[in-house]
């Protein structure tokens, strides 16, 4: 078996540079075209399962995907992306300027850092991993166009899989 990652399409809140963690945002007009665009990309990837984070923007995505395949997107708050606390809404020079000394140690060491109010990189990989799967991905490798794979859609920083519209 093999996992597809895609990263959500684009939201207002990546537009403007702000963190958005687990705030329930839609996609924008961009977003949706990136949607559609990985989507045409993997319809006729064979999926033995659809999953995604609750976050609406992860869903939009997953649904545009599934509307190619005869398998429902299965929703799991332990896939939403890191809580970023009292960052959320915030661009980064708000971030310096309200929380400088937190700041300056996520600048040092960005996987150790546990964001103000929020969770660790740690903390977030223990959640992800105690979601539910079909059957706990074990002996998996990410691939990104296999006939057999399973998808997961995290609304996650990190681009894994490329969306971008020019």
């Amino acid at each position: 078996m093999h996992i597809v990652f895609v990263r959500h399409g684009e939201t207002a809140y990546n537009a403007s540079g702000r963190y958005q963690g687990h705030t329930q945002i839609s996609l924008n007009e961009r977003g949706f075209q990136q949607a559609h665009v990985v989507a045409q990309r993997l319809r006729y990837t064979r999926f033995d399962a659809l999953y995604s984070s609750d976050l609406l923007r992860a869903i939009q995505t997953a649904d545009a995907i599934a509307q190619y395949h005869t398998l429902p997107v299965i929703q799991h708050a332990g896939f939403r992306e890191i809580d970023v606390g009292l960052w959320e809404h915030l661009t980064v020079t708000e971030i310096a300027t309200n929380y400088p000394q937190h700041f300056a140690i996520y600048k040092q060491t960005p996987g150790r850092a546990v964001y103000t109010g929020g969770e660790s990189y740690a903390h977030m990989q223990l959640r992800n991993r105690s979601a539910p799967t079909r059957s706990n991905y074990r002996n998996c490798m990410p691939r990104w166009y296999n006939p057999r794979a399973c998808l997961r859609v995290f609304a996650y920083r990190h681009r894994l899989l490329s969306t971008d519209v020019d």
